[in-house]
């Protein structure tokens, strides 16, 4: 059995100090096939549980080959019996390697994230909804709380976060679209989270990019009086822009 990390397009350079490289399954090998240069170590389970230190060793094997080539990274848990099988697997798909090749030539992945403290989020909320302010007010002013008044604040209140946060993102979105090539949404981590999304740009763009989004965080009326977080990661492995599936054997985890 042998473990598939991805295929580095050829002709690279200096990729053979990948051999020997701790991996998921053992030390790393390379091979020449059709299509590019497989990065692979034996295996002798067909199946390995996705436990946070191989996962881990997964994507650092990916990270350290992208220094050396456009490189079409394989998800975690990628199994196949011989070299020769996956020899046969790349060599009937030619052309879509080629493909794939072609998009993520020159690009890298970046993961772009923006969020607000939640409190000064409500506030402004409230501040561009006079009939949520309102009963706000009177619901401070009872002598007697009202739990099901109540309640039924809380859920407008939270519709019309969320509908502002949709709205910001479209508008961010509609400045920061031009600097990327293409993009995948991921689902929020919360409600103030108003960008979560993984984006393919050309290598060379990153600090153009987060420059912008530094702006764009501050000029957006979210929540003005607050201080934005700003995350971008990456460069990462670019598994949400390329979906290299060769093995009969798949383990994967999504």
């Amino acid at each position: 059995m042998i473990y598939l990390y991805g295929l580095l397009e050829e002709p690279a350079s200096g990729h053979e100090v990948l051999a020997g490289m701790a991996g998921v399954t053992g030390p790393i090998a390379l091979a020449r096939l059709p299509g590019g240069i497989l990065i692979y170590s034996s295996a002798t389970e067909a199946d390995i549980l996705p436990r946070r230190r191989l996962l881990l060793a997964h994507t650092r094997v990916l990270e350290a080959a992208a220094w050396f080539g456009n490189l079409l990274p394989m998800r975690f848990g990628m199994m196949a019996s011989t070299l020769a099988e996956v020899a046969a697997m790349l060599a009937s798909r030619l052309t879509e390697l080629c493909a794939a090749f072609d998009r993520v030539r020159g690009r890298v992945e970046l993961g772009l994230r923006l969020s607000f403290p939640r409190e000064p989020a409500l506030a402004a909320t409230l501040a561009t909804a006079p009939d949520l302010a309102a009963e706000r007010a009177r619901l401070l002013a009872l002598r007697r709380p009202d739990p099901m008044a109540q309640a039924e604040f809380g859920r407008r209140l939270a519709e019309r976060l969320d509908a502002r946060r949709g709205e910001t993102q479209r508008l961010l979105f509609q400045s920061l679209r031009p600097l990327w090539v293409d993009h995948r949404l991921r689902v929020p981590d919360s409600d103030v989270q108003v960008i979560a999304v993984d984006v393919l740009v050309e290598d060379g763009a990153q600090d153009r990019l987060a420059a912008a989004l530094v702006k764009a965080a501050a000029d957006c009326s979210f929540a003005p009086t607050a201080e934005p977080s700003v995350r971008v990661i990456g460069p990462v492995p670019l598994f949400n822009f390329v979906d290299l599936v060769l093995s009969p054997r798949r383990e994967e985890v999504a």
